[in-house]
């Protein structure tokens, strides 16, 4: 939660910029790697990873801030699909 949305001094927020720039473009090369081999199309893979950075972030601002927080294993479960169902939608 820290990471994402606490509220946080100007300094602290452009690092979480810098940590943001670091999983978008881990994302992005995960996807570059997809595409080479031939499984997945080829797509805008840094909008891709900032989108899909993005949409987790904000799947775990709440269930982060919760004292009494869901199933965590269902969140992850969630997430992976949702995700691989996004790239994939995109490469049928």
């Amino acid at each position: 939660y820290a990471q994402i949305a606490e509220p946080v001094e100007q300094e602290v927020e452009a690092e979480r910029l810098v940590l943001r720039r670091g999983y978008r473009d881990a994302i992005a090369r995960i996807l570059d790697d997809g595409i080479e081999r031939g499984e997945l199309e080829p797509h805008d893979t840094q909008t891709y990873g900032a989108a899909i950075l993005g949409a987790i972030s904000e799947a775990l601002v709440g269930p982060l801030s919760d004292p009494k927080p869901r199933n965590r294993e269902a969140l992850i479960a969630s997430l992976v699909q949702f995700t691989t169902g996004r790239v994939h939608a995109h490469s049928r």
